[in-house]
């Protein structure tokens, strides 16, 4: 017991402190050395707790400041070829007729034009994120 009191004093301030991987590694030490200890199980058990804790909130968080791809990409400079006779967008928007020709364009198994694909893309995410939407925390 004199052995593991030793230990606690090292232990204990890095269990408050911010670096809970060093407390976590600690701890474990301490019940390799001692594995019937139940008060060292315990906080072991709650620093590797609080560990996996903040590592789950860290990867789950977003960053908000983070831009789309589709924003990213420079619609306006590419280029629709001459053989493509495929639905166009009339004036960079979504209107009933490109819907309409799109739905049989895709009704013949063909493709649409990637730079129709990326404006159509992008104007429907405008929308969505324009539109008050429910946050889940």
């Amino acid at each position: 017991m004199a052995e593991m009191r030793a230990w606690r004093p090292l232990v204990r301030p890095s269990l408050q402190c911010v670096k809970l991987g060093r407390a976590t590694a600690r701890w474990w030490w301490v019940v390799k050395v001692k594995p019937h200890d139940k008060d060292a199980k315990m906080k072991y058990q709650e620093c590797n707790k609080i560990v996996k804790q903040k590592a789950f909130e860290r990867a789950i968080a977003g960053d908000e400041h983070k831009r789309s791809v589709v924003d990213s990409l420079d619609i306006e400079s590419m280029t629709i070829e001459g053989e493509y006779s495929g639905p166009k967008l009339e004036d960079d928007k979504v209107t009933i007729t490109f819907m309409k020709g799109l739905m049989q364009w895709y009704k013949d198994q063909k493709k649409l034009h990637q730079k129709c694909a990326y404006q159509d893309f992008r104007q429907k995410s405008g929308i969505i994120t324009s539109q008050d939407c429910v946050q889940t925390t």
